[in-house]
């Protein structure tokens, strides 16, 4: 903390005064100068510890002040950001099938596992367009495990909530010298969460992928839309597998630590 430069002027001006007056005090006494001079010398001793009182009480007290105003200032953030991440947390989880963390990696696991077999069909085995039907319309039944209710408000509310998190509560977290999720993982959730704003395409159809392949061209247009499709939906299950961390590990400690730099400690995510 910087002592205000009126404040050092003072202590500047004062200190060497108050050493002189005293100095000058104690020389006079030795001198006899004070004698029958009881006014004169309450006055003198009281201007010595002026001198040197009043500039250690005001560096005293703005150093206080500044400590206090640091505290309540940080303690303030701390408010701000446990409101606005549980605010964060509970629009993530209310329209969720399930608001359970376990529950809900499990299912997001599922339907990894769906789309990652597509993907191993359509390279080991490209004619078995049955095969891939059934494991599709299985990955269509595992994404209503974990898409919510409404989805236009859900991918509203979480993006206003996080820009809300990162745009206003992260400078003041900041400023108080509170620790922060790094730079890098900041921008991992803000990408995840503009993923999380479109459906994939993929997996809002239930449609059976059973066209009839009459020619090689027929097979090669499937395959390049299914793989457009599978790749997609993959980005945004890593979307909401990355979010599901940011709520369940990241979010419930921000800002409960103090950082020696401006930058936060580096986080897992």
């Amino acid at each position: 903390m910087d002592t205000p430069r009126a404040i050092r002027w003072v202590v500047y001006v004062c200190l060497p005064l108050g050493a002189f007056a005293i100095t000058l005090g104690i020389y006079g006494d030795g001198h006899g100068w004070w004698d029958d001079r009881s006014f004169l010398t309450n006055l003198a001793s009281s201007f010595a510890s002026l001198l040197f009182g009043v500039p250690l009480a005001l560096v005293v007290l703005s150093h206080l002040s500044a400590m206090q105003d640091v505290v309540v200032e940080r303690r303030l953030a701390q408010r701000q950001v446990r409101r606005v991440a549980e605010d964060f947390r509970s629009i993530f989880l209310t329209l969720l099938p399930s608001a359970n963390l376990a529950e809900l990696h499990e299912a997001i696991g599922r339907l990894d596992d769906d789309l990652g077999e597509m993907g191993r069909l359509m390279v080991e085995t490209p004619d078995d367009i049955r095969r891939l039907g059934f494991v599709h319309s299985r990955a269509v039944v595992h994404y209503g495990d974990v898409s919510p209710i409404d989805y236009e408000a859900w991918a509203a509310h979480i993006k206003r909530q996080w820009t809300v998190l990162d745009q206003e509560i992260r400078p003041a977290v900041l400023s108080s010298t509170l620790n922060w999720m790094s730079a890098p993982a900041a921008l991992r959730i803000s990408q995840a969460v503009e993923l999380l704003q479109r459906e994939p395409v993929l997996l809002t159809s239930s449609k059976p992928i059973d066209r009839d392949i009459l020619r090689p061209t027929d097979l090669r247009t499937l395959h390049d839309g299914v793989g457009l499709g599978v790749e997609q939906a993959q980005e945004w299950v890593g979307a909401l597998r990355l979010t599901v961390e940011l709520i369940e590990g990241e979010l419930p400690v921000l800002a409960t630590r103090t950082s020696s730099n401006q930058g936060g400690t580096p986080s897992p995510l």
